[in-house]
């Protein structure tokens, strides 16, 4: 049977350690699509994805007392706020002081996904209708990454947000610290423009 959010996390202030498990998994397809969206390009070739959750999955029993002593935010964007924490540990763990004049260079690395469109792009590719003078997937995946690319940064951080780490609207508004209509308003424009932008490559989204 499945239990709601709201039974597991009373399971777990009583103490049981599946419960704490199975809510943990609700959430892992949406916190590794994060990890796959945000993770430092220089690292990505030598750190498993499975690792990191591994890791995360550590933290978030490590801290959950805490949590609930507190939970002062809803349990996922906690546990969002775990994932992307573990990330900026990682990078420091593998780059050290590289790691800090990156974040000195890039302050806007939040909004400015350009390491992230094309990951983005694959996980749009899977929805697109191409025509047969298409080559194959890697030229479908390019096309809709130039697409992508010619959206503003905070668009594509929308589309990402929404479309790659599944968040509702309400928790990407607060992520961009932007009003729930705005954001509403700049998915649907963001969608429009994606599908235009396919649609002069040849290319269709059924679902856009």
């Amino acid at each position: 049977m499945n239990r709601s959010e709201e039974q597991l996390m009373k399971l777990v202030a009583e103490g049981d350690p599946e419960a704490l498990g199975q809510l943990f998994l609700q959430y892992l397809p949406r916190l590794k699509g994060l990890v796959s969206a945000r993770i430092d390009p220089r690292i990505a070739a030598r750190v498993d994805e499975s690792d990191v959750m591994q890791e995360v999955h550590v933290e978030v029993i490590r801290r959950m007392q805490e949590y609930l002593e507190k939970p002062s935010v809803p349990f996922y964007d906690w546990m969002r706020f775990l994932t992307k924490q573990k990330l900026d540990e990682i990078v420091r763990r593998h780059l050290g002081v590289q790691a800090r004049d990156v974040r000195r260079e890039r302050p806007l690395k939040k909004i400015n996904s350009g390491d992230s469109s094309m990951f983005l792009a694959g996980v749009l590719s899977g929805k697109i209708n191409s025509p047969s003078s298409v080559a194959g997937k890697a030229e479908v995946k390019t096309l809709i990454n130039a697409a992508v690319n010619k959206l503003s940064p905070i668009d594509r951080e929308i589309l990402l947000l929404r479309h790659v780490e599944q968040l509702r609207t309400a928790e990407a508004a607060e992520q961009l610290d932007i009003s729930q209509n705005t954001c509403r308003q700049r998915h649907i424009r963001a969608l429009k423009q994606l599908r235009e932008l396919l649609l002069e490559c040849g290319l269709s989204w059924e679902d856009l």
